[in-house]
Parts: structure tokens; C-alpha cells; sequence
């Protein structure tokens, strides 16, 4: 499942995945981490990238955002 926070039209959480139990498990990790990205699989987070500002801005470099925003769809993918 993925899970995010970066929605321009609403600003609300967006979450697809091929079940109940596993999109609940990235939106709980999503809010744990105030928002962002998060991929789960098998109920466990595999990558993420925490958007703690607004659920919308980062507190990392540049370069961290980056190297974050790469693995996150390198996992996805």
C-alpha cells in the first residue's frame, strides 16, 4: 500500500492498496510520521519520506529529500 499527504486538490490523506489491512497500516504509519509518503507491504513500512511541516515541506536537505523521493520509487517500482 502507499499512503500520502501530498494532495493539492483536497490536502487529504490518499492511500491505494490491495487490502484494508495494509492501507490501515501506511495511514497509521503516515500519521505517526506527520505526514509524507509511506509504503507498506506485508504490514510493514518499507520506505518512507516524512513531510513533517503541514504534511506538505520537509525538515531535510535537499539531497536527503532526494535520495528519500528516489527510493521510495525505486521500492515502489
Amino acid at each position: 500500500a502507499i499512503a500520502l499527504s501530498v494532495a493539492h486538490d483536497s490536502h487529504n490523506i490518499i492511500c491505494v492498496g490491495v487490502s484494508n489491512e495494509e492501507m490501515y497500516a501506511a495511514i497509521q504509519a503516515l500519521i505517526d510520521q506527520e505526514g509524507g509518503f509511506v509504503l507498506v507491504e506485508n504490514g510493514q513500512v518499507i520506505a518512507s519520506l516524512p513531510l513533517p511541516i503541514a504534511g506538505l515541506m520537509s525538515d531535510l536537505t535537499g539531497e536527503e529529500v532526494s535520495q528519500r523521493l528516489k527510493h521510495l520509487h525505486d521500492t515502489a517500482y
